[in-house]
């Protein structure tokens, strides 16, 4: 996993990524710089983050 590409992709700022996934945007920073490696349980939020709003900005894309 990328997640500096995986968020660009998605075109979401790390605020918003820190905001859904609980975690904080400076820990989110420091994971894409590589200065720290998520633990189990942060990935996974970090990854239920991203589904989540891939979900949404699917749904939004449907309705237009």
């Amino acid at each position: 996993m990328n997640l500096k590409e995986d968020r660009k992709n998605l075109n979401i700022s790390q605020l918003l990524l820190a905001k859904i996934s609980g975690i904080s945007q400076g820990y989110i920073s420091s994971i894409e710089c590589g200065y720290r490696t998520p633990d189990g349980a942060r990935l996974v939020k970090i990854k239920q983050a991203l589904e989540e709003i891939k979900k949404e900005k699917s749904e939004n894309d449907k309705e237009q």
